[in-house]
């Protein structure tokens, strides 16, 4: 028997392996989100597709956050990951009003490059960062505003980010999490939509 050989890549090593992850990544969750659609009908498959996601999240967080749910920490931890999963990012802090504020700056989404490249008319930020905006105001964390995206023609997606524990009053957290904050672009309405 003769032992074989793996083919030889098309692209050098290191960017074959950042496609393949891209790829996986998409896979997971854009691809999953519009076949869950397609099987269940459109509410419930939303409605899945979004309870895989928060147990997914779940589960990392309590690996890689390892207990510390502080907004720098959390801040840190992002940008350690996010490029390992094809993301450029960078952030920044900064007191506002005495309080402290955090902005995270993505200048490459493989979502979105992902959504373009297979045209896909529903925008990627819905199903992803709209997902986990939404899960750090339910569990107290903080609020995750966006302040501009890519899908709307922007050379970046910003995230103006707040800790919840600096609002004194339970009412403060309320306007927060029922607030819609109204950008001009079509798709950004949607993102800061909150149920």
């Amino acid at each position: 028997m003769r032992r074989l050989e793996p083919a030889e890549p098309p692209v050098p090593k290191k960017q074959l392996k950042e496609m393949l992850t891209q790829g996986l990544l998409c896979e997971l969750r854009i691809n999953l989100y519009h076949d869950l659609k397609k099987i269940l009908g459109d509410r419930m498959g939303k409605d899945v597709h979004r309870q895989l996601y928060n147990m997914s999240s779940n589960r990392s967080a309590d690996g890689y956050l390892g207990g510390d749910f502080s907004m720098e920490h959390i801040m840190k931890m992002e940008l350690l990951n996010f490029p390992l999963l094809g993301f450029d990012v960078y952030g920044e802090g900064n007191k506002e009003d005495g309080r402290d504020v955090y902005y995270e700056h993505i200048t490459r989404c493989p979502f979105w490059e992902y959504t373009k490249m297979k045209g896909i008319k529903e925008m990627p930020c819905d199903i992803t960062c709209k997902y986990d905006s939404e899960r750090a105001m339910k569990e107290g964390i903080g609020r995750w505003e966006c302040l501009s995206r890519q899908a709307d023609g922007k050379d970046e997606c910003v995230f103006r980010i707040r800790p919840f524990r600096q609002f004194e009053k339970e009412d403060d957290i309320r306007k927060i999490l029922f607030n819609r904050t109204r950008l001009r672009y079509k798709y950004t309405e949607r993102f800061n939509d909150v149920f």
